[in-house]
């Protein structure tokens, strides 16, 4: 779902440039909010929203526009919300070189007022992360990126938890990212496969 030219856009921020690095890695994220958030509830926070830490010290300011490139639904719904182009803000220093791949949910032990998640919103939906695999295979595709290697967590490029206690530790959900992603871009097919995977679903 193409959801680039409707999202809200700070009003008075200029807007994201374009980057000047070819895309050479996807780096996944989670929104870090219950699982029925909308695309439109993130977009307005990461446009209108201010965080701050204890001592006062401004951690995130008002964007230009929503970081991510990509957020997907936990059914697997897929939404475009920038362009490939786009240097937009989810990665720090690797804003340059990445896509920003966010999936809806907190996929932590606890919520931040320390009670326990269930169990079965600690990680990816099944259609989520299936969805991502088939993304990501066919972003590598569009891309020139060759390796598995350099699809990345958020805290593995930043001094972040995101995207989850669980993505190298515990279920080591990206060992089974990698995986999936693997079978498809092996999977003997017609070269338009990858396309039609993302696609169809």
């Amino acid at each position: 779902v193409d959801l680039v030219d409707s999202l809200p856009k700070h009003p008075t921020l200029p807007p994201y440039q374009n980057r000047t690095a070819r895309i050479a890695r996807v780096v996944v994220h989670h929104t870090d909010t219950p699982p029925n958030f909308t695309v439109r509830q993130i977009a307005d926070y990461h446009v209108n929203g201010e965080r701050r830490d204890a001592q006062g010290n401004l951690v995130k300011a008002q964007w230009p526009g929503i970081g991510y490139h990509y957020v997907i639904l936990p059914d697997g719904t897929i939404n475009q919300t920038n362009r490939p182009e786009t240097r937009s803000y989810h990665a720090g220093n690797a804003n340059n070189d990445s896509i920003g791949v966010s999936l809806i949910g907190r996929f932590m032990r606890r919520n931040w007022n320390g009670t326990p998640i269930p169990v079965d919103q600690q990680l990816p939906a099944p259609p989520q992360l299936d969805a991502l695999a088939r993304l990501v295979a066919w972003l590598m595709k569009e891309h020139g990126i060759t390796a598995v290697t350099k699809i990345v967590g958020h805290k593995e490029v930043s001094d972040t938890s995101c995207p989850g206690d669980q993505w190298l530790d515990g279920a080591n959900w990206k060992q089974l990212l990698h995986g999936k992603i693997e079978a498809i871009r092996e999977a003997p097919a017609h070269p338009s496969y990858l396309m039609l995977m993302f696609w169809q679903h």
